[in-house]
């Protein structure tokens, strides 16, 4: 576990390079969902704008370009644990998702993409970026 359960300094930077190089190779990308402050704060300074211009907060959506960024607190044992997460909430992030991604179909954009990313870890797939360990819960979801 990362020293006070959060990622350093130094490997946001490195993953945020990544992320940005993640989102120039998906063109069609209309959907980032954000699982935590760091997510959505590395989010949003790889998309080149201020984070005091799109603050965090479960439940926010925010427009970035053509995507749209979802932000949900992370599903850590903590925020489950102490209920500042509770399933309902995390499936009501979701489900704006998925609302946002059938607005996005029935307009002909048949080929859009989500991106999950947590902390600052994240994962590529064809359809989706997900995380393993949340992947069968997050398929259900999406």
């Amino acid at each position: 576990m990362p020293p006070e359960n959060k990622p350093t300094p130094a490997e946001i930077t490195t993953c945020r390079d990544f992320l940005t190089a993640a989102i120039a190779e998906m063109p069609r990308l209309c959907a980032i969902v954000a699982l935590g402050r760091i997510a959505h704060e590395t989010v949003v300074v790889a998309n080149g704008a201020r984070r005091s211009q799109l603050p965090f907060g479960h439940g926010r959506t925010h427009s970035l370009g053509a995507a749209k960024l979802f932000d949900s607190y992370h599903c850590s044992r903590y925020n489950t644990n102490t209920g500042v997460l509770t399933p309902q909430m995390f499936r009501d992030v979701f489900a704006q998702v998925r609302e946002h991604l059938g607005a996005k179909r029935r307009l002909g954009l048949s080929e859009d993409r989500a991106f999950v990313i947590a902390g600052a870890h994240l994962a590529a797939r064809e359809d989706a970026v997900l995380l393993d360990p949340l992947e069968g819960f997050l398929k259900g979801l999406l």
